[in-house]
């Protein structure tokens, strides 16, 4: 067991809650109770993400997509059904968004890189983003083939992907989740192919002048790799028991 103020402080530390600028909220969002012996972790903040929660007697939930984006000016529906769920079991609600991004160790496209072998890892500022765009090399430059079918393998077992460049791949860049804004960023940075979550149509004619291949492994898929992390090292440093809820969106 473990206290809720604990395990706050080194989140809040460790992702650099307070530095970090969004467009949504990081931090604690829902105060639960204060002794902490299981922590559930998903991606998105949901109705039945948070019944599973409840059924696995999980004393506190860690999201990638919180509850609040902007503000909330009425609890009414949707989010009273949601809230209610955390209230009444008295579970905590923390949200960690771009500070789980862009984490030098336990972020998703510092992971996604991992997973991927990648080396000569360098980690890049998409406007205000610092650190939000991550370009690494294979250890050895491969097939376009060849490199889709390990994200499938290890990613996304359907990808998408816009063939507009070499049929080699050697110097991959990343963004989990949606970071299409970047692809320009990326090719004058050398890179093969860009690879993200979720595809934009304003993306398409951008990759295709700047010469950059772009494979899509959807925003949930991409977006799972930063908590995971983040669950082995809570259980490694806490008294704590965790689960990761595993709620695919398919997009």
């Amino acid at each position: 067991m473990e206290l809720l103020s604990t395990i706050q402080s080194y989140l809040d530390e460790e992702l650099k809650i307070k530095d970090i600028d969004d467009y949504c909220v990081n931090g604690l969002e829902v105060d639960g109770r204060e002794e902490i012996c299981k922590i559930a972790f998903m991606v998105d903040a949901s109705e039945q993400g948070f019944q599973q929660a409840v059924s696995s007697q999980a004393d506190m939930i860690i999201v990638h997509h919180g509850l609040v984006f902007g503000s909330i000016t009425r609890i009414t529906g949707m989010i009273y059904r949601r809230l209610k769920i955390l209230i009444k079991h008295g579970i905590s609600l923390y949200a960690a968004h771009i500070p789980l991004d862009v984490h030098a160790e336990l972020g998703n496209n510092i992971q996604l890189a991992q997973l991927l072998n990648l080396v000569n890892i360098e980690q890049f500022t998409v406007g205000k983003y610092k650190d939000l765009l991550v370009i690494g090399e294979l250890q050895h430059s491969q097939p376009l083939d060849v490199f889709v079918s390990t994200i499938k393998t290890r990613i996304h077992p359907n990808p998408r992907t816009l063939h507009f460049a070499s049929d080699t791949v050697s110097k991959v860049a990343i963004i989990s989740g949606s970071g299409s804004e970047a692809v320009e960023l990326a090719a004058l940075n050398g890179a093969d192919i860009f690879l993200t979550g979720e595809s934009k149509l304003s993306a398409y004619h951008v990759a295709r002048e700047a010469g950059i291949n772009m494979v899509f492994a959807g925003h949930y898929f991409t977006e799972t790799v930063g908590l995971k992390a983040l669950m082995k090292k809570l259980e490694s440093l806490f008294n704590v028991n965790c689960e990761f809820i595993d709620i695919p969106t398919e997009l």
